[in-house]
Protein backbone atom coordinates (compact mmCIF):
# COMPACT_ATOMS: atom_id res chain seq x y z
CA UNK A 1 0.00 0.00 0.00
CA UNK A 2 1.18 3.38 -0.69
CA UNK A 3 1.63 5.51 2.14
CA UNK A 4 1.36 9.42 2.62
CA UNK A 5 4.43 10.32 3.94
CA UNK A 6 5.28 14.31 5.22
CA UNK A 7 8.58 15.16 5.29
CA UNK A 8 9.38 18.25 7.66
CA UNK A 9 12.36 19.92 6.21
CA UNK A 10 13.69 19.91 2.57
CA UNK A 11 17.64 19.57 3.60
CA UNK A 12 20.21 17.08 2.44
CA UNK A 13 18.40 14.60 5.19
CA UNK A 14 14.90 15.60 4.01
CA UNK A 15 15.28 15.49 0.07
CA UNK A 16 17.30 12.03 0.83
CA UNK A 17 14.62 10.56 2.41
CA UNK A 18 11.75 11.59 -0.24
CA UNK A 19 13.95 10.24 -2.82
CA UNK A 20 14.43 6.91 -0.97
CA UNK A 21 10.55 7.12 -0.21
CA UNK A 22 9.54 7.86 -3.52
CA UNK A 23 11.33 4.39 -4.87
CA UNK A 24 9.81 2.96 -2.30
CA UNK A 25 6.44 3.65 -4.26
CA UNK A 26 4.88 6.13 -1.08
CA UNK A 27 3.63 9.20 -1.86
CA UNK A 28 5.77 12.23 -0.33
CA UNK A 29 5.63 16.08 0.53
CA UNK A 30 8.11 17.90 1.76
CA UNK A 31 7.09 20.92 3.90
CA UNK A 32 10.80 23.53 3.81
CA UNK A 33 10.55 26.45 5.44
CA UNK A 34 13.21 28.38 3.36
CA UNK A 35 12.85 28.75 -0.80
CA UNK A 36 16.33 26.38 -1.15
CA UNK A 37 18.31 29.30 -2.63
CA UNK A 38 21.92 28.44 -3.07
CA UNK A 39 22.51 30.26 0.22
CA UNK A 40 19.90 28.34 1.72
CA UNK A 41 22.15 25.02 0.77
CA UNK A 42 25.68 26.41 1.28
CA UNK A 43 27.37 24.67 3.57
CA UNK A 44 31.29 23.01 4.45
CA UNK A 45 32.14 20.71 1.70
CA UNK A 46 30.48 17.23 2.23
CA UNK A 47 32.40 13.76 2.20
CA UNK A 48 30.93 10.31 1.11
CA UNK A 49 32.35 7.16 1.92
CA UNK A 50 31.77 4.02 -0.66
CA UNK A 51 28.42 2.89 0.74
CA UNK A 52 26.76 6.52 0.41
CA UNK A 53 28.15 6.89 -2.96
CA UNK A 54 26.53 3.85 -3.96
CA UNK A 55 23.40 4.54 -2.83
CA UNK A 56 23.46 7.75 -4.65
CA UNK A 57 23.77 6.23 -7.51
CA UNK A 58 21.15 3.33 -7.13
CA UNK A 59 18.72 6.11 -6.19
CA UNK A 60 19.37 7.74 -9.88
CA UNK A 61 21.24 11.17 -8.77
CA UNK A 62 22.67 13.06 -11.60
CA UNK A 63 26.70 12.64 -10.99
CA UNK A 64 27.20 15.75 -13.54
CA UNK A 65 24.80 17.78 -10.96
CA UNK A 66 26.23 16.64 -7.77
CA UNK A 67 29.80 17.24 -9.47
CA UNK A 68 31.83 14.98 -6.67
CA UNK A 69 35.01 15.19 -6.60
CA UNK A 70 36.96 11.45 -5.94
CA UNK A 71 39.93 11.05 -3.44
CA UNK A 72 42.29 8.76 -3.88
CA UNK A 73 45.22 11.24 -2.04
CA UNK A 74 45.58 13.38 0.86
CA UNK A 75 48.68 15.51 1.17
CA UNK A 76 49.66 16.82 4.69
CA UNK A 77 51.70 20.31 5.59
CA UNK A 78 53.10 21.47 8.66
CA UNK A 79 52.66 25.46 9.09
CA UNK A 80 55.79 26.08 7.90
CA UNK A 81 54.97 24.94 4.24
CA UNK A 82 56.42 21.52 4.74
CA UNK A 83 55.33 18.13 4.13
CA UNK A 84 54.51 16.03 7.05
CA UNK A 85 52.65 13.16 5.36
CA UNK A 86 52.52 13.31 1.92
CA UNK A 87 50.26 11.29 -0.41
CA UNK A 88 48.17 9.34 2.42
CA UNK A 89 46.03 6.77 0.07
CA UNK A 90 42.78 6.14 1.00
CA UNK A 91 40.03 3.37 0.29
CA UNK A 92 38.27 3.41 -2.92
CA UNK A 93 35.20 5.24 -3.56
CA UNK A 94 35.48 8.64 -1.48
CA UNK A 95 34.29 11.72 -2.96
CA UNK A 96 33.94 15.41 -1.52
CA UNK A 97 31.08 17.79 -2.68
CA UNK A 98 29.91 20.91 -2.16
CA UNK A 99 26.84 20.79 -0.31
CA UNK A 100 24.49 23.41 -2.47
CA UNK A 101 25.25 21.12 -5.66
CA UNK A 102 25.06 17.90 -3.96
CA UNK A 103 21.14 18.95 -2.61
CA UNK A 104 19.78 20.41 -5.75
CA UNK A 105 20.97 17.02 -7.49
CA UNK A 106 19.06 15.10 -4.58
CA UNK A 107 15.99 17.61 -4.95
CA UNK A 108 16.11 17.22 -9.18
CA UNK A 109 15.86 13.44 -8.34
CA UNK A 110 13.30 13.21 -5.76
CA UNK A 111 11.26 15.48 -8.13
CA UNK A 112 11.63 14.11 -11.88
CA UNK A 113 8.77 13.25 -13.64
CA UNK A 114 10.64 9.82 -14.90
CA UNK A 115 12.09 7.14 -13.01
CA UNK A 116 10.54 4.94 -9.69
CA UNK A 117 7.64 6.18 -8.10
CA UNK A 118 5.30 9.31 -7.80
CA UNK A 119 7.71 12.65 -8.24
CA UNK A 120 8.02 14.30 -4.61
CA UNK A 121 5.83 17.57 -3.94
CA UNK A 122 7.87 19.97 -2.27
CA UNK A 123 5.93 22.87 -0.46
CA UNK A 124 8.76 25.83 -0.33
CA UNK A 125 8.14 28.76 2.74
CA UNK A 126 5.95 26.73 4.91
CA UNK A 127 7.01 26.60 8.22
CA UNK A 128 5.25 23.94 10.44
CA UNK A 129 4.45 24.92 13.93
CA UNK A 130 2.95 22.13 15.23
CA UNK A 131 2.83 18.25 15.10
CA UNK A 132 -0.16 15.59 16.02
CA UNK A 133 1.95 12.34 17.14
CA UNK A 134 -1.70 10.61 17.48
CA UNK A 135 -2.86 11.69 13.86
CA UNK A 136 0.31 12.22 11.49
CA UNK A 137 -1.02 15.53 11.30
CA UNK A 138 0.65 18.51 11.11
CA UNK A 139 -0.18 22.34 10.71
CA UNK A 140 1.59 25.41 8.90
CA UNK A 141 2.15 28.71 10.41
CA UNK A 142 -0.49 29.98 7.73
CA UNK A 143 -2.80 27.59 9.40
CA UNK A 144 -3.33 25.02 6.72
CA UNK A 145 -3.17 21.27 7.75
CA UNK A 146 -1.97 18.23 6.01
CA UNK A 147 -2.46 14.45 7.42
CA UNK A 148 -0.53 11.84 6.51
CA UNK A 149 0.31 8.05 7.69
CA UNK A 150 3.34 8.99 8.33
CA UNK A 151 5.67 12.47 9.76
CA UNK A 152 9.56 12.12 9.42
CA UNK A 153 11.10 15.11 10.87
CA UNK A 154 13.72 15.53 9.48
CA UNK A 155 13.98 19.39 10.32
CA UNK A 156 17.70 19.47 11.60
CA UNK A 157 19.37 21.08 14.62
CA UNK A 158 16.20 23.12 15.77
CA UNK A 159 13.83 21.02 14.93
CA UNK A 160 10.00 21.69 15.50
CA UNK A 161 9.35 17.30 14.89
CA UNK A 162 11.98 16.77 17.75
CA UNK A 163 10.37 19.14 20.57
CA UNK A 164 6.39 17.54 19.84
CA UNK A 165 7.92 14.33 20.40
CA UNK A 166 10.72 14.17 22.55
CA UNK A 167 9.63 17.12 24.71
CA UNK A 168 12.81 19.09 25.01
CA UNK A 169 14.47 21.85 23.81
CA UNK A 170 17.03 22.62 21.83
CA UNK A 171 19.91 23.36 24.30
CA UNK A 172 23.45 23.27 23.44
CA UNK A 173 25.70 21.22 25.44
CA UNK A 174 29.18 22.46 24.36
CA UNK A 175 30.31 25.89 23.09
CA UNK A 176 29.59 26.99 19.38
CA UNK A 177 32.30 26.05 16.19
CA UNK A 178 32.63 28.68 13.17
CA UNK A 179 32.83 26.82 9.89
CA UNK A 180 34.77 28.53 7.93
CA UNK A 181 35.18 28.61 3.93
CA UNK A 182 36.45 30.70 1.27
CA UNK A 183 37.48 30.72 -2.29
CA UNK A 184 40.48 32.05 -4.48
CA UNK A 185 41.04 31.96 -8.38
CA UNK A 186 44.27 29.74 -9.34
CA UNK A 187 47.22 31.16 -10.42
CA UNK A 188 50.75 30.16 -10.91
CA UNK A 189 51.71 29.45 -7.07
CA UNK A 190 52.57 25.78 -6.25
CA UNK A 191 49.42 25.23 -3.87
CA UNK A 192 47.30 25.92 -6.96
CA UNK A 193 49.20 23.97 -9.55
CA UNK A 194 49.35 20.93 -7.25
CA UNK A 195 45.34 20.63 -7.86
CA UNK A 196 45.23 20.65 -12.15
CA UNK A 197 48.21 18.36 -11.94
CA UNK A 198 46.37 15.99 -9.16
CA UNK A 199 42.81 16.78 -9.50
CA UNK A 200 42.01 13.73 -6.50
CA UNK A 201 42.64 14.87 -4.03
CA UNK A 202 43.10 17.71 -1.14
CA UNK A 203 45.95 19.30 1.20
CA UNK A 204 45.39 19.87 4.77
CA UNK A 205 47.28 22.82 6.57
CA UNK A 206 48.20 22.37 10.20
CA UNK A 207 48.82 25.29 11.83
CA UNK A 208 48.62 26.19 15.31
CA UNK A 209 45.59 24.49 16.89
CA UNK A 210 44.25 25.34 13.89
CA UNK A 211 44.02 22.99 10.52
CA UNK A 212 43.20 24.11 7.00
CA UNK A 213 42.00 21.86 4.28
CA UNK A 214 41.91 22.85 0.36
CA UNK A 215 40.11 21.58 -2.18
CA UNK A 216 38.84 21.64 -5.65
CA UNK A 217 35.65 21.56 -6.59
CA UNK A 218 35.31 24.12 -9.47
CA UNK A 219 37.12 24.81 -12.45
CA UNK A 220 39.57 28.10 -11.89
CA UNK A 221 39.69 27.94 -7.98
CA UNK A 222 40.66 26.36 -4.69
CA UNK A 223 38.26 26.18 -2.18
CA UNK A 224 39.69 26.30 1.72
CA UNK A 225 37.57 25.13 4.39
CA UNK A 226 38.46 25.15 8.71
CA UNK A 227 36.59 25.21 11.56
CA UNK A 228 37.51 27.52 15.01
CA UNK A 229 35.83 27.65 18.16
CA UNK A 230 33.79 30.64 18.86
CA UNK A 231 35.38 33.27 21.42
CA UNK A 232 32.68 33.53 24.52
CA UNK A 233 31.88 37.20 24.77
CA UNK A 234 33.48 38.34 21.50
CA UNK A 235 31.67 39.26 18.26
CA UNK A 236 32.69 36.86 15.40
CA UNK A 237 33.39 38.77 12.19
CA UNK A 238 35.00 37.91 8.90
CA UNK A 239 37.40 40.35 9.78
CA UNK A 240 38.23 39.25 13.91
CA UNK A 241 38.47 34.97 11.61
CA UNK A 242 40.57 36.67 9.35
CA UNK A 243 43.07 37.45 11.73
CA UNK A 244 42.87 34.29 13.52
CA UNK A 245 43.72 32.62 10.58
CA UNK A 246 47.07 34.53 10.10
CA UNK A 247 48.18 34.12 13.45
CA UNK A 248 48.11 30.35 13.07
CA UNK A 249 50.07 30.80 9.86
CA UNK A 250 52.68 33.30 11.13
CA UNK A 251 55.16 32.17 8.73
CA UNK A 252 55.20 35.16 6.15
CA UNK A 253 57.25 32.92 3.51
CA UNK A 254 54.57 30.16 2.87
CA UNK A 255 52.26 30.74 0.49
CA UNK A 256 49.12 29.72 2.51
CA UNK A 257 50.21 32.89 4.60
CA UNK A 258 50.16 34.67 1.59
CA UNK A 259 47.00 33.84 0.45
CA UNK A 260 45.80 34.52 4.00
CA UNK A 261 47.23 37.84 4.08
CA UNK A 262 45.67 38.91 0.60
CA UNK A 263 42.24 37.67 1.37
CA UNK A 264 39.21 39.96 1.06
CA UNK A 265 36.94 39.43 3.99
CA UNK A 266 33.66 39.51 1.74
CA UNK A 267 34.53 36.01 0.18
CA UNK A 268 34.81 34.64 4.30
CA UNK A 269 31.56 32.75 4.55
CA UNK A 270 31.17 31.50 7.93
CA UNK A 271 28.50 29.51 10.17
CA UNK A 272 28.22 29.39 13.53
CA UNK A 273 26.60 26.26 15.48
CA UNK A 274 26.75 24.45 19.39
CA UNK A 275 26.94 21.07 20.06
CA UNK A 276 23.59 19.33 20.57
CA UNK A 277 22.53 16.24 22.44
CA UNK A 278 21.42 13.23 20.97
CA UNK A 279 17.98 12.78 21.78
CA UNK A 280 16.51 9.36 23.33
CA UNK A 281 13.39 9.25 21.75
CA UNK A 282 13.09 8.94 17.99
CA UNK A 283 9.62 8.37 17.32
CA UNK A 284 5.70 8.56 18.96
CA UNK A 285 3.62 6.60 16.87
CA UNK A 286 3.34 7.35 13.42
CA UNK A 287 6.50 10.22 13.64
CA UNK A 288 10.07 9.72 13.19
CA UNK A 289 13.13 11.72 13.59
CA UNK A 290 15.88 11.01 10.72
CA UNK A 291 19.30 12.77 10.44
CA UNK A 292 20.30 15.87 12.57
CA UNK A 293 17.18 16.30 14.30
CA UNK A 294 17.49 12.39 15.50
CA UNK A 295 21.49 12.32 15.91
CA UNK A 296 23.20 16.27 14.91
CA UNK A 297 26.44 16.40 13.49
CA UNK A 298 27.96 19.61 13.43
CA UNK A 299 28.16 20.76 9.90
CA UNK A 300 31.72 20.27 8.90
CA UNK A 301 31.89 16.45 10.46
CA UNK A 302 32.41 13.49 8.25
CA UNK A 303 29.75 10.97 9.63
CA UNK A 304 27.26 13.62 9.58
CA UNK A 305 25.70 13.48 5.76
CA UNK A 306 26.36 9.73 5.37
CA UNK A 307 24.21 8.87 8.25
CA UNK A 308 21.15 10.92 6.86
CA UNK A 309 22.02 9.03 3.63
CA UNK A 310 21.60 5.44 5.61
CA UNK A 311 18.85 6.96 7.41
CA UNK A 312 17.47 7.33 4.21
CA UNK A 313 17.93 4.31 2.66
CA UNK A 314 17.00 2.22 5.82
CA UNK A 315 13.89 3.84 6.51
CA UNK A 316 12.82 3.18 2.44
CA UNK A 317 13.60 -0.87 3.51
CA UNK A 318 11.51 -0.86 6.75
CA UNK A 319 8.78 1.05 5.30
CA UNK A 320 8.24 -1.22 2.27
CA UNK A 321 5.52 -0.46 -0.36
CA UNK A 322 3.19 -3.75 1.60
CA UNK A 323 3.32 -1.87 5.10
CA UNK A 324 -0.18 -1.76 6.37
CA UNK A 325 -0.81 1.75 7.81
CA UNK A 326 -1.44 -0.02 11.24
CA UNK A 327 1.90 -1.09 11.59
CA UNK A 328 3.34 1.56 10.80
CA UNK A 329 4.98 2.41 14.95
CA UNK A 330 6.20 -1.28 14.86
CA UNK A 331 8.07 -0.49 11.51
CA UNK A 332 9.50 2.63 12.81
CA UNK A 333 10.14 1.29 16.42
CA UNK A 334 12.84 -1.44 14.60
CA UNK A 335 13.71 0.58 12.33
CA UNK A 336 15.92 3.14 15.28
CA UNK A 337 16.26 0.70 17.54
CA UNK A 338 18.59 -0.39 13.96
CA UNK A 339 19.96 2.73 13.24
CA UNK A 340 20.66 3.63 17.11
CA UNK A 341 22.98 0.35 16.93
CA UNK A 342 24.69 1.85 13.60
CA UNK A 343 25.58 5.19 15.36
CA UNK A 344 26.99 3.43 18.37
CA UNK A 345 29.84 1.91 16.42
CA UNK A 346 30.41 5.67 15.45
CA UNK A 347 33.08 8.23 16.94
CA UNK A 348 31.09 9.81 19.16
CA UNK A 349 31.64 14.08 20.06
CA UNK A 350 30.88 13.90 23.71
CA UNK A 351 30.69 11.09 26.11
CA UNK A 352 26.80 9.72 25.81
CA UNK A 353 26.42 10.73 21.74
CA UNK A 354 25.79 7.51 21.58
CA UNK A 355 23.76 5.91 23.72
Amino acid sequence: MALRILIVGGGLAGQATALALRRAEHNIQVFENSYLTPEDTAGPLVHLGPRSNDLLRSWGVDTAVAKGVLIKTIDEFDRDGNAKDTGVVLPPGWMYYERSRLHQALLNAATASTGSGVPVEVHLGTEVVSVDTQAARIVLGDGRVFEGDVVVGADGFYSTVRKTIAHVDTIPINDRKIAVQFSVQLYSGPLTQRFPNQPERYEKWTGSDLEVRVYSVEPGYLLFECTLPAQAGTETTPASVKALLIQAFPSNQTELAQILAALDTKNLHLWTQAEYPRVQTWTSNKIVLIGDAAHPFLPHEAPGTSQSLNDAATLAAELSSDVKAEDIPRHLAAWTALRKERLKTLPCFYASACT
